[in-house]
């Protein structure tokens, strides 16, 4: 804060949720649920920080790796298979590898080994090179086409993928992040169905009009000036501000209980605004944690 000019900030207590699937309550969460009205706080996705599970580079670093792919790999020299790299599992991509792992004509799809394998290879050894059993982060800014799809929940690449400057490809999504809810389709994206039946027709439109590609290209282009680290500082601070404002007065004990063994929950969400302040909810839900 003192190195963005905000030595003076206010005091907030805050929570974030760690898990990647989102709390329908006080707490900050890495996504939330699409189409619903938030009921909750987005925070960067911990991606925006460092990601070294999948040897991705610390956020930084990693931008700075992407513009200097845009730079050696103009967005027309980039290969124009449809490319695509992720674990099994959720529908949207088993169905994905089904249609198009051997349609090595126009695309270039692969799973990768599950993540458990990959963390205990690093068990074994912190120094071991994982990229060669997955692709960089920064490799996927080196085709023309990206195809995204969600994990179990919201998948975190997708920040990397909006810098990169190329054209997204993804299924109707049921999260958003940060990255997703900046995003317009047919402006940074283009949406297929959920079976990707009509995938092969986006890629076949999009090679044959590739003036429409380009600008896509672009528009992401645009955004690596805004997601950098700074660029999130801002907003955790200005978010941070908000969340303060909605957050007035002291704590106060929950009646006939210590502080000890009071729930984190109270914390964060007894002092909310809104219908029952958040307030009610706490104290209908108190006995779940006696005892």
């Amino acid at each position: 804060m003192a190195r963005l000019g905000r030595k003076n900030f206010p005091d907030v207590e805050f929570g974030i949720n760690p898990w990647d699937g989102p709390r329908s309550d006080a707490w900050f969460n890495y996504c939330q649920v699409r189409g619903v009205t938030p009921s909750n706080w987005l925070w960067p996705d911990y991606s925006t920080m460092g990601w070294p599970e999948i040897g991705a580079a610390p956020y930084a670093v990693l931008h700075q790796r992407i513009e200097e792919i845009s730079r050696e790999m103009p967005f027309a020299t980039r290969p124009n298979k449809m490319f695509w790299r992720g674990g099994g599992g959720p529908h949207a991509r088993e169905v994905l590898v089904k249609k198009f792992a051997n349609r090595t004509d126009i695309a270039d799809i692969q799973k990768i080994p599950p993540f458990g394998g990959l963390w205990n290879a690093l068990q074994r050894d912190p120094d071991y090179n994982i990229s060669t059993l997955i692709s960089k982060m920064e490799d996927f800014c080196k085709h023309k086409y990206i195809i995204y799809t969600e994990g179990n929940v919201y998948s975190f690449r997708l920040t990397t993928h909006f810098i990169c400057g190329n054209v997204i490809i993804a299924h109707p999504m049921r999260f958003d992040g940060m990255a997703s809810l900046m995003m317009e389709e047919n402006k940074n994206w283009i949406v297929a169905d959920a079976e990707w039946n009509d995938l092969e027709a986006i890629y076949r439109r999009l090679e044959a009009n590739p003036a429409e590609a380009e600008a896509i290209a672009n528009n992401n282009v645009a955004t690596r000036d805004i997601l950098t680290e700074e660029g999130f500082d801002c907003y955790i601070l200005e978010s941070l501000k908000c969340y303060k404002d909605v957050m007035p007065g002291p704590l106060i004990r929950p009646p006939g209980r210590s502080w000890r063994y009071t729930p984190l929950e109270f914390y964060i969400m007894a002092k909310m605004k809104g219908p029952g302040n958040f307030n009610s909810y706490v104290l209908s839900n108190m006995h779940q944690h006696q005892g």
